[in-house]
């Protein structure tokens, strides 16, 4: 019975906490702090470091593996990628993804039986990102901080978006030319080519039709 209970620990605990490695010349190696022995008086911040101290420093390039899957890894320049999982001191843990040490995507934190306790979401452009989600489970009724499913729609397909206006816009334009072609009897088109020394002869024209698809056909 004591071997049965001790099997089952070890489980459970091979779920929660998995073992650490480091990338270091290509090999995967175990996890290990570098000890730093300083001989001489050194000052970091508010921090002074006297002779014979002793420091610890993590290297980059590190993860975990928990049941043969790879989370909570950092990269060569110690930022954090991935799905990660992060446990508290009181046995909750957050489940979620990072992309260059920022919290992306939908971000979950659950209790020691799997439920779920509260729920965030953040999307990113550019170097800026922002909170669209933010839901309190904790009480057995969601409570609802902050809801911007149509922000976080817009702010993910933002290029998309984009992409399919210009497209929209420049094939209405030549949709519009070939209007104005058949109703003048002519043979316009709404792009002309120049280069040095020489210049389309139609470039009045084409500027004219191109003023008049924006101000009346569109």
């Amino acid at each position: 019975m004591k071997l049965l209970f001790a099997v089952v620990l070890i489980i459970e605990m091979s779920s929660v906490f998995g073992q650490k490695f480091m990338v270091k010349d290509n090999d995967t190696l175990p996890y290990k702090e570098t000890m730093e022995i300083h001989k001489d008086t050194l000052r970091f911040g508010s921090n002074v470091f006297y002779p014979g101290d002793t420091s610890y420093s993590a290297p980059c390039a590190t993860f975990e593996k928990i049941n043969g899957q790879i989370i909570n890894v950092t990269d060569d320049r110690c930022l954090r990628q991935g799905l990660w999982i992060i446990n508290d001191s009181i046995g909750n843990y957050w489940e979620g993804r990072y992309h260059n040490n920022n919290q992306t995507g939908l971000w979950g934190q659950y209790g020691k039986n799997g439920r779920i306790l509260k729920e965030i979401e953040n999307v990113s452009f550019a170097n800026e990102t922002y909170l669209v989600k933010d839901i309190d489970y904790s009480s057995g009724v969601p409570v609802v901080k902050i809801n911007k499913p149509f922000l976080s729609f817009y702010i993910k397909n933002l290029v998309m978006i984009f992409i399919l206006l210009m497209v929209s816009f420049w094939s209405r334009v030549f949709i519009n030319s070939s209007i104005w072609n058949d109703e003048n009897n002519t043979d316009f088109s709404p792009i002309y080519f120049f280069f040095p020394g020489f210049v389309s002869k139609k470039l009045f024209s084409q500027l004219t039709l191109c003023f008049y698809l924006l101000v009346f056909r569109l």
